[in-house]
């Protein structure tokens, strides 16, 4: 069986896929190349580790896809937005066997920013083009994922992420991501925030193991 998370991002969705017939973790990070021409050090340095990650570690492989920028005619630019989350769910239904099992997380109310519509409108397509394809689709609350990962629901990324390369989750056990992200740390969380793609490979992967959890797998 093919058990899939999905985090998704409007510049850095993360989908991780374990295969239960050879214990055996993928994580595929779908990039939006238009974010990474900013002018923010944070939005290089995760440019770098996207490079860095599938350069080294033989489970991990990015996936470019291109947003629109935005259009200041109010109805080209919704119609820009329609046809790059038709885009993007078009990739990410590509990376979805028959059968297989999906979790994705849900939303989060703290904001209300433009961004953030855009993300409800974007992941939205995606849900119904997966469950139109499956039949099914387990959405999981965040502070679900996050209390099951660390024990608090209210958990932060950097908790998130010691969980993740901690010994606890067995599965998880000698995993090269897990072992990179082990002996790069240091680079890996700034202050309070987590680089992505690990932030949402991390969550993704959280996901997949909750259905585990759920269906008496692991």
């Amino acid at each position: 069986m093919i058990y899939i998370g999905l985090d998704f991002s409007l510049n850095s969705t993360g989908l991780v896929k374990f295969d239960s017939s050879q214990h055996t973790f993928n994580y595929t990070c779908i990039v939006n190349t238009n974010s990474f021409y900013g002018k923010k050090n944070q939005v290089l340095s995760n440019y770098t580790l996207h490079v860095d990650l599938e350069s080294n570690i033989y489970n991990v492989k990015n996936i470019k896809y291109f947003r629109s920028k935005t259009n200041e005619d109010y109805i080209l630019d919704q119609k820009f937005k329609i046809h790059d989350a038709i885009e993007i769910s078009k990739i990410i239904l590509s990376l979805i066997p028959e059968n297989s099992i999906v979790g994705m997380e849900g939303f989060s109310y703290q904001s209300l920013s433009r961004s953030f519509v855009d993300l409800i409108e974007f992941n939205s397509i995606t849900r119904a083009k997966i469950f139109e394809k499956l039949n099914s689709i387990d959405i999981i609350s965040p502070s679900e994922i996050k209390k099951f990962a660390t024990g608090k629901g209210n958990a932060k990324k950097p908790d998130m992420f010691n969980s993740f390369i901690s010994d606890q989750h067995i599965l998880l056990k000698d995993d090269p991501l897990v072992l990179y992200c082990k002996k790069n740390k240091d680079k890996i969380i700034k202050k309070e925030n987590v680089l992505k793609p690990i932030e949402d490979i991390i969550d993704a992967t959280f996901i997949v193991l909750y259905l585990m959890k759920d269906l008496n797998l692991k």
